[in-house]
């Protein structure tokens, strides 16, 4: 699944910023539990899914076999950025650049490792993605 993050303001607090900053994806059932989908199907029933989809007539019916579809899918699993929950939100919550390398300073080996990647990327670039977070939280 493809997907164009344009809703920086997912829960928890800077998972957003996270992701469109370090390009870190979210797979599968972590995008439920980011916020970013509301329903999940298994990957072979896909397919099926489409058929039953195609086939149907009127907004409530495509409704239901989307939940149908959802309803066989488990959701039990943990969110897999869970034991960087804390680090995410402490370090990308920061208003600019700067701040946000800064606070990635004092969250260890991990946050070692973010600061040096995001350090290698292009600065006008980052800065623009912070800008565009800014200019979307006024709408």
């Amino acid at each position: 699944m493809k997907c164009v993050l344009s809703n920086f303001n997912l829960q928890p607090s800077g998972l957003g910023t996270f992701l469109a900053l370090t390009g870190e994806r979210l797979r599968g059932e972590d995008c439920l539990h980011a916020g970013v989908a509301t329903h999940m199907c298994k990957r072979e029933s896909v397919p099926a899914l489409e058929e039953e989809l195609k086939a149907a007539t009127g907004l409530q019916a495509c409704r239901d076999i989307v939940e149908k579809y959802d309803a066989n899918f488990d959701k039990s699993g943990s969110f897999g950025l869970s034991d960087r929950l804390g680090d995410i939100e402490a370090a990308f919550t920061g208003d600019t650049m700067e701040d946000i390398l800064v606070r990635l300073k004092g969250r260890g080996e991990w946050g070692q490792k973010l600061r040096k990647k995001l350090l290698a990327m292009s600065p006008t670039s980052l800065k623009v993605v912070l800008q565009r977070k800014s200019f979307h939280e006024l709408f």
